[in-house]
């Protein structure tokens, strides 16, 4: 039986850093030569929209290992879009072809974590209206509630999981993947880690223009072309101010959560 790694992120723990890795791998390290960019965006289609048959039917074909990395999976770009049937649809893709399925989950404290995530977003009209105390309370945030997220894939029946420490990537000489199915012998140097605008009093969040017109004109944006909200919005990208983003607004369940799974870790 062939098995998968599917690395789901979540996002804002060294994901796209590991991904340049994977793909930069040869079969020497690498469980399987990497996924073309076509079926990886045909297996994105399919547990976002749930159609995709032709992603099936290629799949069907692999004998060999594959790991597919994609923290998307998520994600909930638009209002409508729910990261846990996203995460049914695609772990049910890999089972109906017959897969041993590991799940491989990068963990980050939700301290951290979840505010880089709020900044990354808040260029989507649905986050933008809210404050990071409200996007907290959000189903994206749950994501962060790693003892949810775990209880969930083990509900859709998978119990192989395996965990990935995101501070192995910013504090450690060299790390391994073995995690993901890479050779056991293969080491990493360390990476460096993206920077937020942080200063010793804490993490600040760059406000632009933009941010403000998404905020209070977001309900129009169906009268214009996307062209030209791109364009519109490329033009007004300038700083008003810095607003403080204030971690302690992270539940403590999720703080408690990453302090269980990282137990385990170590």
């Amino acid at each position: 039986m062939p098995k998968v790694y599917l690395h789901i992120g979540p996002p804002k723990t060294g994901t796209t850093y590991l991904q340049k890795i994977f793909s930069s791998l040869d079969n020497g390290f690498y469980i399987r030569s990497v996924l073309s960019r076509e079926e990886n965006q045909m297996i994105r289609r399919f547990f976002r929209e749930g159609e995709g048959n032709q992603i099936v039917t290629t799949l069907s074909t692999i004998k060999d290992d594959i790991l597919f990395s994609d923290e998307t999976v998520l994600m909930e770009y638009v209002h409508g879009m729910n990261w846990q049937k996203q995460l049914k649809r695609l772990i049910n893709l890999f089972k109906k072809l017959g897969f041993y399925i590991y799940i491989v989950i990068t963990i980050r404290n939700p301290q951290e974590a979840l505010p880089s995530l709020y900044q990354q977003m808040l260029n989507i009209n649905w986050v933008s209206k809210l404050t990071f105390n409200q996007f907290c309370l959000t189903n994206q945030a749950k994501i962060y509630d790693y003892t949810y997220l775990v209880d969930l894939i083990k509900e859709i029946g998978v119990d192989s999981i395996k965990y990935f420490d995101f501070y192995s990537i910013v504090n450690q000489n060299e790390f391994k993947l073995d995690v993901f199915g890479i050779n056991n012998d293969f080491l990493v140097p360390k990476g460096k880690a993206n920077n937020s605008l942080k200063n010793e009093n804490g993490r600040y969040q760059d406000v632009t223009f933009s941010n403000l017109i998404r905020k209070y004109l977001g309900s129009l944006s169906f009268l214009f072309p996307n062209k030209l909200k791109m364009k519109v919005g490329k033009m007004f990208r300038f700083n008003i101010s810095n607003q403080r983003i204030e971690t302690s607004s992270v539940p403590q369940t999720f703080t408690d959560s990453y302090s269980k799974v990282l137990r385990e870790v170590q």
